[in-house]
């Protein structure tokens, strides 16, 4: 397993639905709080995999079109997006990792088949996700002038490469690193309060008034 090989990482196997919903219940605890910031799915494809498998054996199908009209789709949709966001609203910095894969598709201004790159996930999840992030980064490696290899962090759709950020200051392209990242993010920040926006440093929480009536 690849994260072996890497410091100050507590991992959890996710063997199935079932594991990943008894994780979410453990990260709701203050104590489990206090000891993590940052919950990195690896990878999100393979979730909605589980995901998928636990509806169809939950349902008695092979796959998620034996039930008629789209139904299986609908059940797989309601319970990955139920899921996530109930993760999201739990606190932590989320990470969401997802391989990429090639297709072909024209190119906007000359009209010439080209190479794209794009998050290897399926529409469905790809919507879900989508609405839950900030960033979307794709981790591109090339090679300098004396053949080392440099990682970059692309946060911008180009022709050739899907991506995408909330902050419309962040740079287009850096150095892939977290400090990188955080100092990119704090200029973009600041670049926004310098047009009005209002800068703070913990999110407004605002509390819930409604009560149920039994």
């Amino acid at each position: 397993v690849g994260y072996h090989a890497l410091p100050n990482i507590y991992a959890q196997d996710i063997d199935s639905w079932a594991t990943f919903k008894t994780v979410l219940r453990q990260l709701k605890d203050d104590q489990v709080k206090a000891q993590y910031d940052t919950i990195t799915i690896d990878t999100i494809s393979l979730l909605s995999d589980l995901c998928e498998k636990f509806i169809c054996s939950r349902e008695g199908i092979k796959t998620l079109g034996d039930i008629p009209y789209g139904g299986g789709y609908a059940l797989f949709t309601k319970e990955m997006n139920e899921t996530l966001r109930e993760l999201s609203l739990l606190g932590y910095g989320i990470v969401f990792i997802c391989h990429s894969e090639r297709g072909v598709k024209k190119h906007p201004v000359t009209g010439d088949d080209i190479e794209f790159v794009r998050p290897a996930l399926n529409k469905r999840t790809y919507a879900i996700v989508n609405r839950l992030v900030d960033i979307i980064g794709y981790i591109d490696v090339k090679f300098d002038g004396e053949d080392k290899s440099v990682r970059t962090l692309q946060t911008r759709e180009t022709p050739y490469v899907f991506a995408g950020s909330r902050f419309r200051f962040l740079a287009p392209n850096f150095p892939f690193g977290y400090k990188e990242l955080a100092n990119q993010l704090h200029d973009a920040i600041e670049s926004e309060g310098k047009l009005g926006a209002v800068i703070v440093d913990s999110p407004d929480v605002k509390e819930s008034t409604f009560e149920r009536p039994f």
